[in-house]
């Protein structure tokens, strides 16, 4: 139930509710007990009144003022022991500084608001600067549910520090560190790894490891030789590249070896190996860190590469699910897929390749449950994820392969196909599964 919770300037130090409030409970027979919005408690007087509605409860205002907590938003309350909980208090992390809160950023925080009405409680952006640890709060803005005036429903205010946090910004290791802390753990995508993090973390996982393409950490040219040795080409990957940014193939050739990057036809060709290294070290890898990695033969579309995103979430049942899967389809010429155009998964798997519905099922159900087996290896006591995105590969034998994990994944994805059933869900599936995991509902 949500309840509407107003300040009540004549009172002191006290809840009034219904008296049907928690009836039948241990809770509702108490006449003292703690009140706790995140990590801020109250001592409080419960007073029944005949006078309020079932969903209107009144609150002292030096009781808001201590717990830092908006007025007349909805919220739930939960009774727990011997204490009552008001919440949910999500945290949306943005930036890493308040100046980059800009309007666009602010505008964003509407889309995560969809599902709002089926949660309440308190929804505040904010920037890592903004946070004070020693005394527990954020600087920020929090979404009212019951604006009515011009521009956004976002007002700025301090409020404290949420209780499970979405993070959509890299921090630095002490401050997640102590926001894990501070949150039982409840912060989510809790830990940044790069390519070759990602590869080892997975890699120690006996059933996940089979949809990883070999790889290797770049540290001379001899790496390369002996990767071309095994699989004819491969890829050089930035350690930490988004969106294909330095990305080059290398192909052996009958005599010497070939160099392509994602953009451009041509194809640049060495006839020794010192030469390809020299290259290679001076022009691509310079003082950035590589990866080396198998080069995978895909599907494709009128000759052109094709992936998948693979779009995997935890939402209220606090398991991963699959939200959408998007065809991404290379430009003619390309090493890869990004900058070309985009399908959806099942449309082009019926059109292109002649699939049967069956066909279609039972590929993605296999996609999906490869990923899913990353996810769980990439889990573990001291991390916590709940939103990733996937790069898939199916080769031309079907064979899935899975190349890397995108923490902070493009949740507009789903729109470049015009799919804006999955990109609200894309949306609302964090915030079900921040509310769900600090023992919030979700009122469908």
């Amino acid at each position: 139930m949500l309840y509407n919770i107003t300040r009540d300037k004549s009172s002191k130090d006290q809840l009034i509710v219904p008296e049907s409030f928690m009836k039948g409970t241990a809770i509702s027979k108490k006449s003292h007990i703690n009140l706790k919005v995140a990590g801020r408690i109250a001592k409080i007087e419960l007073i029944k009144s005949k006078e309020l509605e079932n969903k209107q409860i009144l609150l002292s205002e030096n009781i808001f003022d201590q717990l830092m907590i908006p007025e007349d938003i909805p919220y739930q309350i939960l009774a727990e022991k011997d204490y009552l909980r008001i919440g949910p208090v999500i945290g949306l992390l943005m930036t890493s500084t308040k100046s980059r809160m800009s309007k666009s950023t602010l505008a964003k925080l509407m889309s995560y608001t969809l599902i709002y009405p089926e949660i309440g409680g308190l929804l505040v952006a904010f920037s890592t600067d903004c946070i004070n640890l020693e005394e527990k709060t954020v600087q920020g803005y929090y979404y009212d549910s019951n604006f009515k005036g011009r521009g956004l429903p976002c007002i700025a205010g301090t409020f404290p520090l949420p209780e499970v946090i979405f993070s959509r910004t890299i921090l630095s290791e002490d401050t997640m560190n102590m926001l894990k802390e501070e949150t039982n753990n409840h912060i989510f995508n809790s830990n940044f790894f790069n390519k070759w993090e990602f590869w080892n973390k997975v890699k120690k996982n006996k059933r996940a490891e089979k949809y990883l393409p070999d790889t290797k950490l770049y540290s001379d040219f001899k790496d390369i030789e002996e990767m071309l040795d095994k699989y004819g080409a491969v890829y050089l990957k930035p350690l930490n590249g988004t969106l294909s940014r330095g990305l080059f193939k290398v192909i052996k050739l009958e005599e010497g070896y070939g160099l392509k990057h994602k953009q451009g036809e041509d194809m640049l060709s060495f006839s020794t190996s010192e030469e390809a290294a020299k290259y290679i070290n001076e022009e691509v890898i310079r003082k950035y860190r590589y990866i080396i990695q198998q080069a995978i033969n895909p599907l494709r579309v009128k000759g052109r590469h094709m992936d998948f995103r693979v779009i995997m979430q935890k939402n209220e049942t606090l398991d991963w699910q699959c939200t959408g899967i998007i065809a991404l389809i290379g430009s003619r010429g390309d090493i890869c897929s990004n900058w070309g155009s985009t399908a959806y998964f099942e449309d082009i798997l019926y059109d292109q390749f002649d699939f049967t519905q069956q066909q279609i099922f039972k590929l993605k159900r296999e996609i999906v449950g490869a990923c899913k087996l990353v996810c769980e290896a990439l889990e573990s006591p001291e991390e916590n994820y709940g939103d990733l995105g996937f790069d898939v590969v199916v080769d031309e034998e079907f064979k899935i392969w899975v190349l890397e994990a995108n923490k902070r994944h493009y949740h507009t994805v789903p729109l470049w196909i015009n799919d804006v059933q999955t990109f609200y869900q894309t949306k609302a599936n964090p915030i079900k599964y921040a509310t769900a995991q600090v023992g919030f509902h979700v009122y469908s």
